[in-house]
């Protein structure tokens, strides 16, 4: 029997093994199938298949085989929910971090937000989440893509 591997963001991707069996592959995300993700689950929110938090069945379904067919990977609705959950997240966590505040800017470079280091340093101590957004931040254009994803309208 094949073994189960889950990656960070807790992907796995089902497999078909040599002696028949079926094993679990981890799920592979680059930037370009993220972005592919989130466009179709944006498709999805304005056909009205998520009625709540989630996507309905139909929905689901459909997600599963427009992102085989955009991407060739053959990823199933867990590993798709896995992945919109870990969005959902961090897209939170950054909200939560820039907040209201203003007079902040995005550095394209280092894929941050561009404030000093007293501000990220008291984020930091009010949220230690914030963290590896020091590092790596959400850009203006997937922040779109998540808001028209998961804000309730």
């Amino acid at each position: 029997m094949g073994r189960k591997k889950i990656t960070s963001d807790n992907s796995t991707e089902t497999i078909n093994l040599e002696n028949g069996q079926t094993g679990t592959k981890s799920a592979s995300w680059n930037p370009q199938t993220v972005a592919i993700f989130c466009d179709l689950c944006i498709k999805e929110v304005g056909k009205g298949q998520r009625p709540g938090t989630h996507f309905n069945k139909e929905g689901w379904a459909s997600l599963v085989a427009n992102f085989h067919a955009e991407t060739g990977n053959n990823y199933d609705k867990s590993q798709l929910k896995n992945k919109w959950d870990l969005l959902k997240k961090e897209w939170k966590i950054w909200k939560d971090l820039i907040g209201k505040d203003t007079g902040l800017g995005w550095n394209p470079t280092k894929n941050i937000v561009d404030a000093s280091e007293e501000w990220w340093r008291n984020k930091i101590q009010i949220n230690p989440q914030y963290a590896k957004l020091s590092v790596r931040g959400i850009n203006p254009e997937m922040e779109a893509k998540l808001d028209m994803m998961f804000n309730v309208l």
